[in-house]
């Protein structure tokens, strides 16, 4: 039985985030929500603007196997929230890890909110169930 856990640092966390998310778009042959500028430094553009980034971690050696992306997106005077991102490597997907990533994210967006700011996500249909 895998043990994960869900943490928003990783091993070398810039880097995980890259892999994950580059690997599971080129997989269903879409671009990365986030955009190349968040791929090459996630600070800088996620959490700068008050973003989250979550990762599923593996195993006592604590291995990046997923991710999830949630930004702070600011229009016109108004504050929502976007699930940028979720991806899970093939090998660990249909095992709790996306659950995990989804469930630390709504934390956190219950948290960090303020009154009124929503929360969206767009899912493509390339996905499986």
């Amino acid at each position: 039985m895998r043990s994960f856990e869900v943490s928003g640092k990783g091993p070398d966390p810039r880097s995980a985030f890259r892999e994950i998310v580059s690997k599971c778009n080129e997989e269903f042959g879409q671009q990365p929500r986030v955009g190349e500028a968040a791929l090459a430094d996630p600070s800088g553009s996620v959490l700068a603007e008050g973003g989250f980034i979550w990762f599923g971690l593996a195993g006592v050696e604590r291995k990046p196997v997923g991710c999830a992306v949630m930004r702070r997106l600011r229009q016109q005077g108004e504050t929502t929230w976007e699930v940028a991102e979720l991806a899970v490597l093939p090998d660990f997907r249909r095992k709790g890890v996306g659950r995990l990533l989804v469930d630390a994210l709504l934390r956190q967006y219950e948290e960090a909110a303020g009154e009124g700011e929503g929360l969206w996500a767009e899912v493509s249909d390339t996905f499986e169930g």
